[in-house]
């Protein structure tokens, strides 16, 4: 099947920007999942943090405890997708109607035959724009 070839590069664009978004959420979830409800008015939206209690050698030839939260022995290092690169073997054409150039995905690995090419599109992460940047800067003040 023959697909515009900005449609294609489109496609694969939102793609990797949803898999970078889901890393970031699960990223969220993990830290967030360090911390119970602690109940209250706003039926138990705020979070209190989980501990986790030790008993280490006190140097004296005894024990003592001691109490740590568990977002302390996590590590907060998120993945990211900073580069993405994506090879296919494609098959170009003109739109005869003068839509551009279409595309075709060959399997990969194949053989290249007369007609035939690849198309190798690097995604990298940017940081946001000046506007993003400033509305996060200013939302992020509270905390």
């Amino acid at each position: 099947m023959r697909v515009p070839l900005s449609e294609l590069v489109s496609g694969l664009g939102q793609a990797v920007q949803q898999a970078q978004d889901q890393l970031e959420r699960q990223s969220a979830q993990r830290f967030c999942a360090c911390f119970s409800p602690a109940g209250g008015a706003d039926g138990g939206a705020v979070l209190s943090p989980r501990s986790r209690r030790f008993l280490l050698p006190d140097g004296a030839g005894g024990v003592r405890e001691l109490e740590a939260p568990e977002a302390a022995l996590l590590s907060h290092t998120a993945l990211s997708l900073d580069t993405v690169q994506i090879c296919l073997n494609i098959c170009p054409a003109l739109d005869e109607e003068g839509g551009g150039l279409l595309v075709e995905v060959g399997p990969a690995g194949a053989a290249a035959e007369a007609g035939t090419g690849r198309l190798e599109l690097t995604f990298r992460a940017a940081p946001p724009s000046e506007g993003i940047a400033r509305v996060n800067q200013t939302a992020m003040r509270v905390l």
